[in-house]
């Protein structure tokens, strides 16, 4: 009897992450339908690419979860930037596109610039973008690395970046600031969107660096379903070896 209750706790969190997932891509469309109504609509042939792209969307979600090969991730986004048309959607003229974001994933060029390699996999690891400018954000516990650049939209897709200042701070104190100062020719970097919606978007580098954010607060509920999930297997575990 014991080891029957055991899977139910194992898969119960899956299901919660599953439902997260769901909820997280219908928020992300605009979309406020009932299931049972989403379920009809899988028979619509005009939403085809529409679905396709939310299964590409939630897939990618639950590789980068279970933290899967890079390869793996990198495959599904290839196949997300084929169905989501950049061009008509904008992604880089798109209002959603400003806002705090937190980087869940990346991979990144063996040439980018040694900032971006260092922190890359730093757990709080953000960019804020406003109509005009960003801001890269790195929190490592008391120190915080900002790095500040001008951010304009050359094209549909492509916003062009230089980077001015970076700023180490520790307890809110400022004790670095180093001025870039872009060389002729040299010194400006951009960044394309490769998907964009309300709460996730895919972009690369010009350096071939790719990355996967979400807004804030679905990253602070992507983390919290991930915990809930490890500490939950992790008991069952326990009650199997203890039985």
């Amino acid at each position: 009897l014991a080891q029957s209750r055991a899977p139910a706790r194992v898969r119960a969190p899956a299901r919660a992450m599953g439902r997260w997932r769901r909820a997280s891509a219908m928020r992300a469309t605009g979309g406020g339908a009932s299931e049972d109504a989403a379920r009809v609509q899988v028979f619509d042939p005009r939403r085809k690419v529409e679905l396709q792209l939310l299964g590409a969307r939630e897939e990618l979600m639950s590789l980068i979860e279970r933290k899967a090969p890079d390869e793996a991730i990198t495959a599904v986004i290839d196949e997300l930037g084929t169905l989501y048309d950049r061009e008509a959607r904008a992604p880089a003229r798109d209002a959603r596109l400003l806002g705090k974001w937190r980087l869940i994933w990346s991979a990144q060029a063996s040439t980018a610039n040694p900032f971006q390699r260092a922190f890359g996999k730093a757990a709080r690891n953000y960019q804020i973008i406003a109509s005009n400018a960003l801001a890269n954000v790195v929190e490592l516990g008391p120190v915080v690395i900002d790095a500040k650049a001008s951010c304009e939209a050359v094209s549909e897709v492509r916003s062009e970046v230089v980077i001015s200042t970076v700023d180490v701070r520790v307890g809110g104190t400022t004790l670095k600031t180093f001025t870039l100062e872009p060389r002729p020719g040299a010194g400006k970097g951009w960044v394309e969107q490769i998907y964009l919606d309300d709460t996730m978007r895919v972009s690369v580098g010009n350096k071939g660096s790719l990355f996967c954010h979400v807004k804030d607060g679905d990253a602070a509920r992507l983390e919290e379903a991930s915990n809930a999930s490890a500490s939950a297997s992790s008991t069952a575990l326990a009650r199997v070896d203890v039985d």
